[in-house]
């Protein structure tokens, strides 16, 4: 007994045909149908690819494959796969060869030239940095291109702003660290232009009293489109009274503010006129 439990047990990739099926492999989400657009090709053989690498039991071989491939065809695609069988019928074909006519026909010889054309006008627009970087890695990976000639378009293609701002700072010595300090410098960048267009309440100005006028009145607010409305005229006695009264001296704001609201103008008090004005001297009372 003791012997059978220190005998090692068989891994799950030493299992013999007759016990394969109690292997569980990953289960992975199948690709989109493939309908025969050239853009969608390489995305579509690579994530069959990743079928086939997560599950190599169950796509063991070229048959499964193909049928597995053929499946998830449609439209256009699915008619070119029953035109190129009729020819090539499947237990003479391997998925290599099969693969192999597949990109010929939906992967298009002129792929990456249009990726190179596509990079050289790429610009950042309104886009974020990190926006545009996305942008910039895919078409900079079907390019094809070195990376120095990368670095340099790149940069022609920021926003004049950026530019600006990494030319005062020390080259970075790869792509991704180009991309990385970039993305840094435009969140930067977004982040001040927010804090210089962000607007305080505007502060409540005071009323400053006028001289010989004992309690300020507040302005009053107009809204827009209110006409302001003419003054009353003032009363004969008023109209005769000079703007200096006494000692004190009325400014044409304060004058216009007392004849509206029929306040004395000498004393500033409501309820009487000039003639009547207790305070004002006598001698200078009207007859």
């Amino acid at each position: 007994m003791v012997q059978g439990l220190s005998q090692p047990r068989p891994s799950p990739l030493d299992s013999t045909a007759g016990d394969v099926q109690l292997v569980r492999e990953s289960p992975v989400p199948s690709p989109a149908p493939f309908h025969g657009d050239m853009r969608a090709c390489r995305g579509f053989l690579l994530q069959t690819t990743f079928v086939f690498n997560q599950q190599p039991r169950t796509f063991a071989s070229d048959s499964s494959r193909i049928a597995y491939l053929t499946g998830l065809l449609h439209g256009r695609a699915l008619d070119w796969a029953q035109a190129w069988f009729t020819q090539n019928p499947l237990d003479t074909v391997s998925f290599g060869q099969y693969l192999e006519a597949f990109r010929r026909a939906f992967d298009h010889p002129t792929y990456s030239q249009g990726a190179v054309q596509n990079l050289l006008r790429l610009r950042q627009g309104s886009a974020s940095a990190a926006e545009h970087s996305i942008d910039f890695r895919i078409l900079a990976a079907e390019s094809g291109w070195e990376e120095r000639a990368l670095k340099r378009f790149f940069l022609s293609s920021l926003s004049e702003g950026l530019k600006d701002e990494l030319a005062v700072l020390e080259e970075a010595r790869t792509l991704e660290d180009l991309i990385a300090l970039t993305i840094r410098l435009d969140t930067r960048m977004q982040e001040r232009w927010r804090e210089r267009n962000y607007r305080l309440p505007a502060p409540v100005r005071r009323p400053v009293a006028t001289s010989g006028h004992r309690s300020p009145v507040p302005p009053r607010r107009r809204s827009p489109g209110h006409q302001h409305s003419p003054a009353p005229a003032p009363s004969p006695e008023d109209r005769d009274e000079p703007m200096q009264l006494g000692r004190f001296h009325l400014s044409q704001d304060e004058r216009e503010r007392r004849i509206r609201s029929g306040a004395c103008l000498y004393c500033g008090e409501p309820g009487h006129r000039i003639p009547v004005c207790p305070v004002r001297p006598k001698e200078r009372a009207r007859q």
